[in-house]
């Protein structure tokens, strides 16, 4: 008889059960991946949308400060307005009384025209951009409920992900009681793959020395 030690490879079984159990490892494996892959996806989506979110919120925060300015741009305009309209008036009962000049009338016209015409345009302006708003806030609304959407597939995909990670370490535990490996000693890398994918038979170690 000979002495074997601790470790000692005793023989091998071609096992039909643990090629069946390798399959089950490996399609419980690519289960695992394809879930990641559909989390991250997921998480991609759900990212640029939020990206969008707040590109829409500068988009709505610069209209708001042009409308902010326009208001008081009109503001001044509209007090413009008024002193060249007294200012006109002012020269007609003066130009009626024989005292006025006709060309000070006619620049102080001119002056109130284009003071009206620049308050008009302001508020020609500020109806675009309120037009622009409206549609802004469509797009908001639009944006909150795919933000709304994404991140309820993105839980979902997530909990398909630790649940197929959870069957497949299931599974490698199953090998553990079948091989008399290690968790940590199958899933080694041994070339380019992991240890239990390169097992092809149960090998059975003396658990201790003796003969």
């Amino acid at each position: 008889l000979d002495r074997v030690e601790t470790g000692t490879l005793l023989y091998g079984v071609d096992a039909p059960a643990w090629r069946a159990m390798q399959q089950e490892i490996a399609e419980a494996d690519a289960r695992y991946w394809t879930a990641t892959m559909q989390y991250q996806v997921r998480q991609a989506a759900r990212s640029e949308a939020t990206l969008d979110a707040e590109l829409t919120a500068s988009r709505a925060e610069a209209i708001d400060a042009v409308s902010r300015a326009s208001l008081e741009h009109t503001a001044e305009l509209e007090n413009t307005t008024a002193i060249w309209a007294q200012r006109v008036e002012d020269l007609e009962k003066l130009l009626a009384n024989g005292t006025g000049k006709a060309a000070d009338l006619v620049e102080a016209r001119a002056h109130l025209s284009e003071a009206k015409s620049k308050s008009l345009e302001e508020s020609a302006a500020r109806a675009e951009l309120a037009l622009r708003k409206k549609d802004i806030e469509i797009e908001a609304a639009r944006i909150r409920n795919t933000l709304s959407r994404l991140g309820s597939e993105e839980m979902a995909a997530k909990s398909e992900m630790n649940a197929a990670l959870a069957a497949y370490q299931l599974k490698l535990r199953t090998a553990v009681s079948l091989t008399g490996l290690s968790l940590r000693e199958l899933q080694k890398i041994e070339g380019e793959v992991e240890r239990w994918r390169n097992i092809s038979k149960i090998e059975v170690f003396a658990a201790g020395p003796g003969v």
